[in-house]
């Protein structure tokens, strides 16, 4: 069984603006700069993402009611698998988002880490806009 980290970080930036940003998958470079540098929508509806020249095809799934997407890869076995974020709106006031992923060897949490920090970041300059 592959491991996960999951980390949850909160913000005063309000759900919609954070979901904005994260429900565009052409917007994971600005926040996800640790798993892919570009992002092109495919004739399929996939996404092409590439990490350092390496080209590699997700499925994004979204759903808008319950601000949560799911960036989803192939697996060897034969599913798929990936990343999981959800939005939520925090008591009181601003956001929670929560982010799922894979972490095979170990330290995805410091990852996952600066890409909610990145993601906050440009929610709450959205929002003050």
């Amino acid at each position: 069984m592959t491991k996960t980290a999951t980390l949850a970080l909160e913000t005063t930036a309000e759900p919609q603006a954070v979901w904005r940003i994260v429900s565009e998958p052409k917007r994971l470079p600005e926040w996800a700069s640790a798993f892919t540098d570009t992002a092109e929508r495919q004739a399929d509806g996939r996404w092409r993402l590439s990490k350092h020249g390496q080209a590699f095809v997700v499925r994004v799934v979204t759903h808008a009611p319950s601000r949560a997407i799911d960036f989803l890869r192939p697996l060897p076995s034969g599913g798929e698998g990936g990343a999981y974020v959800r939005v939520v709106d925090r008591p009181g006031g601003g956001s929670v988002v929560i982010m799922t992923a894979p972490d095979p060897a170990g330290g995805a949490a410091r990852i996952l880490e600066e890409e909610l920090s990145a993601l906050i970041r440009l929610a709450e300059a959205t929002s003050l806009a």
